[in-house]
Order: structure tokens, then C-alpha cells, then sequence
């Protein structure tokens, strides 16, 4: 059984982060208290996410677990602050053997009825079926593709611009890097079609490689245009378990003879919540290149304040979920100030992405942001297009 909390990023948002660390805390004990008899092992498995195994003699004990989880999750829960909060969750369920042969499937099973447990909202409790069989069988054909696809050169990078706002009027800054895939036909993928699969098959590291030796590729290129042009590129989890990320960087940065200091690493609050203290050994021997650091979709993790301290960071970008409210969400309006002012107490830039309309753009100016990207601007785009941008700016400054 896999459970997750309803719309979690939500009370974080609302009640502050000390409160969501005491939700998961009560809920943590609650299943740890579970009295029912056929339940073995309890975990957290994610953020927000925990799971049982459970050892049934008949599916009708199934029933009795399902409202004694009710009990543990809809019992109101008391904040530090002295409010109570009732809290909704979502259940997947699924069965050894009749939906998996081993504990590896089993979870992937379950999670994959907690999906579309969340999908759905008639139920917040949802079964394995054949339904989720054909996907599973379907991303074994996908990851079978993606193989063959970096074997093939499918992958590529598009980039979308970055602009300054230092000087009241958007300048170009650099790009960040964005990994796309070519189908047989010719179509462009988006990863969100196939990153989920890179990461849990683990080839994403391979994928990793070739995105770090392509992204500093290009920004040899822009920088021979313009050298004060920088790039960024994404590192995932699975990469930060690796330590031959670092030689790849360090080989590709000689072979290429650039200057690191214009090469940008993001990574997101999940990649040090979930390695632990081995991202930050991993994070000093990239800061120990010259390249600078981006915590990317700032402000929505557990952990921000906490880590932020330890993380030797250059710069946080404002996750483009606070960004969309701009300008009349109040409570977005608060925190994107909140960080920026935050940033700056501790020396650091800030970057906001997502933006889409001028009314954004003209307060994050206001507040003192420094750069952006987004629609607004331009679509992630070509490496010959992005080229093309570059030199059209370089001619029109020169008129």
C-alpha cells in the first residue's frame, strides 16, 4: 500500500514549513501505532509519501486496513501554532502475486494505483489493474526506445534564454540547457514524456554525460559571439549518486578550454533531500571548478531554509508556480518578496522562470529580481536558432 498526502505543497505553502514538517511527523507515528496485526513494514518512501506491507490471509482484511488508515489521516491534526487541520490522502493498493513477482514491482505497482488515485477525483482510493499492466508493459517499450535513442544521437538540447534586468530593459544573459528528444518522425518530445523513465531504468547517468559534454560544447560557441554569455544545465538525483559526474565535467570544461565560471549547474531541493549529506561533497567539488550553482523550483521543497545555510548556491531561481499569480495572487506576491529579499541578505542572485505576461515582468523588476525567462521572451528554441539570436542582438547593438 503507497499513500500520499492530498495537495501537501499546498499546506506547506499555507501554514509554513514547520507545520509540514509536524503533519508528516503525527502521520509518521500514527502508522508507526498501527495496531492492526497484518501490517508488517512502515516507511516514508517520499516527501510526502509513506507505504505499508501488509500480509493478508483474505482480500476482506484489506477493508478493515483501508478504514483504519481513514481513522490515521482524516483525525484532525494539531499545528504548532494551536490550529487543527483535517488533511486528505490518496491509497494505492496492489497484491503479490497476482500484480508482481517481487517487492521492486510490487512498489511500481502500488504506485502506479496512487497516481491514479490522485488523478481521479471520485475516489482517493484506487486498485493495480490490467489497465496499469499495459502501462507498465508500454514505458518497458519506451525505456527499450531511449536505449536505442542515445545510441542513435536522438537526444538533444534546446535552450531557452535568460535576461538580465539590471538595467530597466530585459538584456540577454545566457541560456539554459533543456534535454528533448527526436521521435523516428521527426517529432520533437518533451521530457516530461520520458525523463521519469530515464531516471527510474538509471540512464539517465549515460544521458547525463552526453548532456554536459553537449552543453559545454555550445557554450564554447555563444561565448566565441559574446564571452560574457553563460549556460545552465539541469543535474538530476540519480546524477549525484554518481561521482564520475565530476571527471565528466572537469574532461569536458579542458577538452573545450572554457571558462567554468560561465557554466551553471541547477539542481532542485529533491536532489538534497534525497542523497543527503553526499550532494553536498558532490556540490563543493563543482563549486571547487569555478562553476556556479542554481537551486532550481526554489521555495517548494521541505527544506529550504534549512539546507540553504550549508549550500554553497550562487543563485535561487523562484519556482514558476509562485511566479503565475504575479501580479494579483497575494500570497504569491509575498513570497516571491519574501525571496528575494532573503537572497539578498545572504549574497545571493535571483532568477525567476515561468514568466509569461508584462504585468510579471514589471514586478519582478520592481523587486529587484535579476534575471528571467519564460514565454514572455521565448520558447526553449534550437541550438542554431539560439546562435541566430545571439548574433541578430550582437548586430543591433553595433548599429
Amino acid at each position: 500500500i503507497r499513500m500520499d498526502i492530498n495537495n501537501f505543497s499546498v499546506v506547506n505553502h499555507r501554514f509554513g514549513y514547520l507545520a509540514g514538517d509536524s503533519i508528516l511527523k503525527e502521520i509518521g507515528n500514527r502508522l508507526s501505532n498501527f495496531k492492526d496485526r497484518s501490517v508488517g513494514t512502515v516507511a516514508r518512501t517520499g516527501p510526502d509519501e509513506f507505504a505499508l506491507s501488509c500480509y493478508l490471509k483474505s482480500t476482506y482484511e484489506i477493508q478493515k486496513i483501508i478504514l483504519g488508515l481513514k481513522d490515521i489521516f482524516e483525525k484532525p491534526i494539531s499545528l504548532p501554532s494551536g490550529d487543527t487541520l483535517n488533511i486528505e490522502f490518496n491509497v494505492g493498493i496492489a497484491f503479490f502475486p497476482q500484480d508482481a513477482k517481487g517487492a521492486e514491482d510490487l512498489m511500481g505497482a502500488a504506485g502506479f494505483a496512487l497516481k491514479r488515485a490522485n488523478r481521479e477525483a471520485s475516489s482517493n482510493i484506487s486498485f493495480f489493474s490490467d489497465k496499469d499492466t499495459k502501462a507498465l508493459l508500454s514505458k518497458v517499450e519506451l525505456l527499450d526506445f531511449l536505449e536505442k535513442a542515445l545510441e542513435q544521437n536522438r537526444f538533444l538540447l534546446y535552450y531557452q534564454p535568460k535576461f538580465s534586468l539590471k538595467d530597466g530593459e530585459p538584456t540577454p544573459t545566457g541560456f539554459e540547457a533543456l534535454l528533448r528528444l527526436k521521435s523516428p518522425n521527426g517529432e520533437i518530445v518533451p521530457p516530461g514524456k520520458f525523463i521519469s523513465v530515464l531516471e527510474n531504468s538509471g540512464l539517465i547517468r549515460e544521458v547525463g554525460y552526453w548532456v554536459v559534454e553537449e552543453a559545454v560544447s555550445f557554450l564554447k560557441k555563444i561565448n566565441t559571439l559574446d564571452p560574457d554569455l553563460e549556460l545552465s544545465f539541469n543535474v538530476s538525483v540519480n546524477q549525484f549518486k554518481d561521482d564520475k559526474l565530476i571527471r565528466v565535467m572537469e574532461n569536458a570544461i579542458s577538452k573545450k578550454g572554457i571558462d567554468p565560471k560561465k557554466l551553471q549547474v541547477e539542481v532542485t531541493e529533491r536532489v538534497l533531500m534525497e542523497v543527503g549529506d553526499g550532494s553536498f561533497r558532490i556540490l563543493q567539488a563543482i563549486k571547487d571548478m569555478g562553476i556556479k550553482l542554481l537551486i532550481d523550483d526554489f521555495g517548494t521543497g521541505f527544506s529550504s531554509l534549512v539546507y540553504l545555510k550549508r549550500i554553497p548556491a550562487d543563485t535561487l531561481k523562484i519556482d514558476k508556480s509562485f511566479v503565475m499569480g504575479l501580479p494579483y495572487n497575494k500570497e504569491d506576491f509575498e513570497i516571491v518578496r519574501a525571496i528575494v529579499l532573503m537572497a539578498r541578505s545572504l549574497g545571493k542572485k535571483v532568477i525567476a522562470e515561468g514568466v509569461e505576461k508584462k504585468e510579471q515582468l514589471e514586478v519582478l523588476t520592481a523587486m529587484g529580481v535579476d534575471e528571467v525567462q519564460g514565454f514572455y521572451f521565448s520558447k526553449p528554441i534550437p541550438g542554431d536558432e539560439a546562435i541566430r539570436l545571439i548574433d541578430s542582438k550582437i548586430k543591433g547593438v553595433k548599429k
